[in-house]
């Protein structure tokens, strides 16, 4: 949460007008772990060519900082400082998101000229065969009017009915799916590939939950559990690390230091 202003990235994540924010998502995390994971592949390979050992210092703040490199880039460029542009591209337009029927949001942008062609004939507003459109800098330069065309027609459409029939043309649109909808309906990808399972388990029911992002060719992934229940494991534990017997557990269950739902249901 320190390391992303520290960093600069803070002053381009937002959107456009504001002063700039953090992602929310602790993005320096993972963006320094897979730093440090190539920076362990080459080690190991120095290693492996020289017989010599690597010790390696690796900074958060340095690695968020190479990752906002395109701006610092563009800054000396231009001598103009890069601001949150929120969904905008610097480049395409129309690149944004876009609220479509019952609340939901579709992601649309038309990165050539053909795509943009595709988009006005289904759109099929005259406003959209203005001069102002007739090429991607004059888009961009008008783009505010240009979204507002687009999103007065998105919100009469279904945000699925637009994915699908906007990809057929070849224009780029995913609709923005809810974080519940991965797991309440999960794509059917996901059920293929065994990223989401269902999952049974013994208080809460059937449930959808996911899985690991990779795969191994040579080793198969272990099976999804349910998440253990309050005390599951309490007596394994507490025997095989602090060797205490069935009766000292059970009075401990009996003081109401450890149990199972099923032990406090039965007192």
């Amino acid at each position: 949460a320190t390391t992303e202003p520290m960093a600069g990235l803070s002053s381009l994540h937002g959107y456009e007008g504001d002063s700039g924010m953090n992602t929310g998502g602790l993005y320096p995390d993972p963006v320094a772990g897979y730093f440090l994971a190539a920076t362990i592949m080459a080690a190991l390979h120095h290693r492996n060519a020289t017989g010599e050992p690597q010790q390696i210092d690796l900074s958060m703040m340095e690695a968020i900082t190479t990752v906002c490199g395109d701006a610092m880039i563009e800054y000396d460029a231009t001598g103009k400082l890069p601001l949150p542009k929120g969904n905008h591209h610097p480049r395409i337009a129309p690149h944004n998101n876009y609220e479509a029927r019952n609340e939901e949001w579709i992601a649309i942008a038309a990165g050539t000229e053909d795509a943009w062609r595709a988009l006005v004939e289904h759109i099929d507003d005259p406003r959209l065969r203005d001069a102002r459109f007739e090429t991607m800098k004059s888009r961009k330069a008008n783009e505010e009017y240009l979204d507002e065309i687009i999103a007065g027609w998105c919100r009469q459409q279904s945000a699925t009915g637009l994915e699908a029939g906007l990809g057929k043309l070849g224009i780029d649109a995913a609709r923005i799916v809810p974080l519940y909808d991965l797991y309440a309906s999960p794509h059917p990808d996901f059920k293929a590939t065994g990223f989401v399972s269902e999952i049974d388990h013994p208080e809460t029911g059937k449930s959808w939950l996911p899985g690991r992002p990779w795969r191994f060719s040579g080793a198969p992934n272990a099976p999804l559990r349910a998440a253990p229940c309050v005390g599951q494991h309490s007596q394994e534990v507490l025997s095989t690390e602090l060797g205490i017997n069935e009766a000292e557990y059970r009075d401990l269950v009996a003081a109401g230091v450890t149990g199972t739902l099923a032990d406090v249901t039965n007192k």
